[in-house]
């Protein structure tokens, strides 16, 4: 069963199996799953109907190289009322954790709008044996 929020506002965001889907009437980006740290899959413009497709397998979100897989995933989402300060838009989060550290994409998707924003949130720290095998890591590739 998928997960989904769509408005009369003509924005909407679903999760369906291992694909997230968000977008408006401008504009739709799609992610692979991946535990919760996304890959960005693809963007459309929907006003010229044209697609971009990544060429990436990375994940969109990675601290020093790291390879810890991703756990402890979730969704959600939520439509933000319109007040004297700002329009209204959904909300949806995803977070996900990478050893001990946690992290949270805040994705803001507006009416009438060809923009998805995004902020992220950390909390917490990587562990001390991933930082030393990413230092490594990036040292090898100098």
């Amino acid at each position: 069963m998928p997960f989904a929020a769509s408005s009369q506002n003509g924005y909407y965001s679903r999760l369906e199996k291992d694909t997230l889907v968000i977008g408006n009437g401008l504009v739709e980006r799609k992610f692979t799953w991946n535990k919760g740290n996304l890959i960005t899959y693809s963007l459309t413009n929907k006003s010229n109907k044209h697609t971009w497709l990544n060429q990436s397998q990375s994940p969109d979100f990675s601290v020093s190289g790291s390879q810890v897989p991703a756990r402890n995933s979730s969704f959600a989402y939520t439509e933000v009322a319109e007040n004297s300060i700002r329009p209204g838009y959904l909300e949806t989060t995803v977070g996900f954790t990478v050893g001990t550290l946690e992290v949270k994409r805040v994705f803001r998707i507006y009416k009438d709008c060809p923009v998805i924003a995004c902020d992220t949130y950390l909390k917490g720290k990587m562990n001390q044996t991933s930082e030393r095998s990413a230092t490594s890591q990036e040292i090898r590739r100098i």
